[in-house]
């Protein structure tokens, strides 16, 4: 499913304008009617189906089970079940040929996750059941992002009206993430440097392994970007403002600053219902750090690459927490002078980032080794 195309934007603005032409209340429904014909359309009518029971479900768990069987163990349960879902649904796609695909359920689950914990924490703002519909199947971020926390959109959607400047923005920010797309990801990465890499020799050199790896690293980076980018304008068109989802993570000094520009809305969920708990309750940081990447990775794909590259983007957070504490401790801060010190860390953690791409652009991690073996020049 294209997302970036010519032929879908004048569909996006018949559907924004249909949208302010609605009374209020009626564009929450209008939002939800588009996302069903939306996916009826494509084919995906059992997503459609599928997805609303668990809309269903997850809103009698937060507004209705929860007084009769207590709050926390009915939010647990409907975590746990959400959870164990998409967790199957994603190992059943690796292990059989299995043709019945739930457009959008990464996102979904995790939406639906975030509103059950919050629900059970008593942090939520006061909603009715459309409110909520809106929230799970709001079209901008449906598909791939990113993922916006319920009470931000409550508060947009009772505070929405026409903005002249927030409808600019939004412009912008579609017309700057198709370029994205299909300027900087389609010719320039895809067409461009995949021309030179080959001419150089491919996986068959280091430079043409190493290129590879930055070819897949841009590419996933320009694209993704630029789909997140074409939702937040879409949605600021609808009179919503959604996160950030990355803030140039290639050019950051350390792995901690990575991923808090890197996929900026997963890595914030993580943080605050894996890292957090776990950290809290296991009274180790470290641990809760590796469960967290750990579950960033099977989120991803219930793979064994996935988990390793999980794994090792974990140790890699833990090693550059001891560096700090080791620099704190020992009065190191300082010693390097900014102008060498900054370069240094971005050229670190730049490539720590790519050869991790080796792991998760080949089929295997033997591949995986053997493009690591290339690139470091080990026979």
């Amino acid at each position: 499913m294209n997302l970036v195309s010519l032929e879908i934007f004048p569909v996006t603005l018949a559907f924004i304008a249909l949208y302010w032409l609605l009374p209020r209340r009626p564009q929450l429904y209008f939002l939800v009617a588009s996302t069903a014909a939306f996916l009826i359309y494509q084919g995906y009518e059992s997503t459609f189906m599928l997805l609303s029971l668990l809309t269903g479900a997850s809103y009698l768990c937060a507004n209705r089970l929860g007084d009769t069987f207590g709050t926390k163990t009915v939010a647990l349960l409907g975590v746990a079940a959400i959870a164990a879902f998409l967790f199957l649904y994603k190992l059943t796609l690796q292990l059989v040929d299995f043709q019945f695909v739930i457009v959008g359920a990464s996102y979904f689950s995790l939406r639906l996750i975030h509103y059950l914990i919050e629900s059970s924490r008593k942090k939520l703002p006061s909603h009715d059941f459309i409110e909520f519909v809106a929230y799970c199947f709001f079209l901008p971020t449906f598909f791939v992002g990113p993922i916006n926390r319920f009470g931000e959109f409550v508060r947009d959607e009772r505070r929405r009206r026409w903005d002249y400047r927030l409808f600019h923005t939004g412009l912008e920010r579609i017309l700057f993430g198709y370029f994205k797309v299909m300027v900087l990801a389609n010719y320039l990465v895809d067409v461009k440097l995949a021309t030179y890499i080959e001419s150089i020799g491919g996986e068959a050199t280091a430079a043409g392994a190493w290129l590879l790896c930055v070819e897949y690293g841009l590419d996933l980076y320009f694209r993704f970007g630029g789909y997140c980018d074409v939702a937040i304008g879409i949605s600021a068109l609808l009179g919503f403002r959604i996160l950030e989802n990355f803030n140039y993570p290639f050019i950051r000094k350390n792995i901690g600053a990575f991923w808090q520009s890197w996929n900026i809305s997963l890595s914030s969920w993580c943080r605050d219902y894996i890292f957090t708990p776990a950290a809290y309750t296991l009274r180790s940081p470290s641990t809760g750090v590796l469960l967290s990447m750990l579950v960033l990775g099977i989120w991803h794909e219930v793979s064994l690459r996935y988990i390793v590259w999980g794994l090792y983007h974990g140790v890699g957070i833990i090693v550059f927490q001891f560096w700090v504490h080791i620099k704190a401790r020992w009065s190191l801060e300082g010693v390097l002078p900014g102008y060498f010190s900054v370069p240094l860390g971005v050229i670190i953690t730049f490539n720590f980032v790519i050869l991790s791409f080796s792991i998760t652009r080949t089929e295997s991690l033997m591949a995986a080794s053997e493009v690591f073996r290339t690139i470091l020049g080990v026979d």
